[in-house]
C-alpha cells in the first residue's frame, strides 16, 4: 500500500470558516477515487507541542493511482485556491508501507 500524508498549520488570519471548508472539500474530492483504499483528516487532539493543526492520510493500491489523485485537476484547484489564503505550512510525505 502507498502511503500519502499530509499535515498543515493553519493561519491565524485565515477567512473564518476556511478551515472547515478545506476539510470538507478534500474529502469530498478524493472519495470514490480509482485506487483509493482508505482516507482520514482530522484536526490535531493538542498531545503533543509544536505539531501541526491538522492532517491528512489517504491510503492508495499502487503510486500510480496517487500520481493520478496528486495530478487530477479537481486536486490542483483545490491546493491551489486554498493554498494562500488558508495554509501557512504543509509538509507531505508518501511512502510504501510494505517495504
Amino acid at each position: 500500500m502507498i502511503i500519502h500524508t499530509t499535515s498543515f498549520v493553519f493561519k491565524e488570519d485565515r477567512p473564518a470558516g476556511s478551515a472547515e471548508s478545506l476539510k470538507t472539500e478534500l474529502r469530498e474530492q478524493i472519495a470514490g477515487f480509482p485506487g483509493l483504499v482508505a482516507y482520514y483528516n482530522g484536526d490535531n487532539l493538542g498531545i503533543r507541542a509544536g505539531a501541526a493543526d491538522f492532517g491528512v492520510c489517504a491510503v492508495f493500491d499502487s503510486v500510480e493511482n496517487l500520481q493520478n489523485y496528486l495530478e487530477h485537476p479537481g486536486h490542483k484547484e483545490i491546493v491551489a485556491r486554498w493554498a494562500d489564503s488558508v495554509i501557512a505550512s504543509r509538509q507531505t510525505v508518501q511512502f510504501d508501507s510494505e517495504k
